[in-house]
């Protein structure tokens, strides 16, 4: 898990090829007007899904999930998200096997971290990084890169 301000982005460059591809998106749309749902930067590889929603209404809601075939780069761009952290390793608790088709799994753990994050920054969440977006119960704009793991 990565968590910093997208001042920082370009330093992240250098872990994934495609993070440039997601943070340049970011630089040269205008986000306060760009549609909600689905927006392809490169077919099913890259991928970003912007949403204006209002959280599930705190830490006892919110589920940690995770992902086999995408990271996340989850970039707050109005409001504030409260996250959930927990290594993959420490959940015990499935409450909802993999789904292929959204890439998904559910745990009933709690997380080990909760992270305040504000407007213009952004969580990095790899494949081992169980997650717990939107535990917050105030609206949310943000905007998930969904980026293809390489094998």
């Amino acid at each position: 898990m990565i968590f910093d301000h997208l001042n920082n982005a370009s330093r992240y460059h250098a872990l994934h090829p495609d993070f440039a591809l997601a943070f340049d998106f970011l630089k040269n749309q205008d986000v306060t007007q760009l549609a909600t749902g689905k927006h392809a930067l490169r077919d099913e590889e890259v991928f970003a899904l912007l949403s204006d929603d209002f959280g599930f209404g705190g830490r006892e809601q919110a589920r940690l999930e995770s992902h086999r075939r995408y990271l996340d780069i989850q970039v707050v761009l109005a409001g504030t998200d409260y996250m959930g952290w927990q290594d993959i390793a420490a959940c015990q608790n499935v409450t909802e096997p993999y789904t292929p088709e959204r890439d998904v799994i559910f745990y009933g753990d709690q997380p080990r971290v909760w992270l305040e994050v504000p407007a213009q920054h952004f969580v990095i969440f790899y494949p081992e990084d169980t997650h717990a977006p939107l535990a917050t119960a105030e609206k949310v704009r943000k905007i998930v890169f969904k980026i293809a793991i390489k094998e």
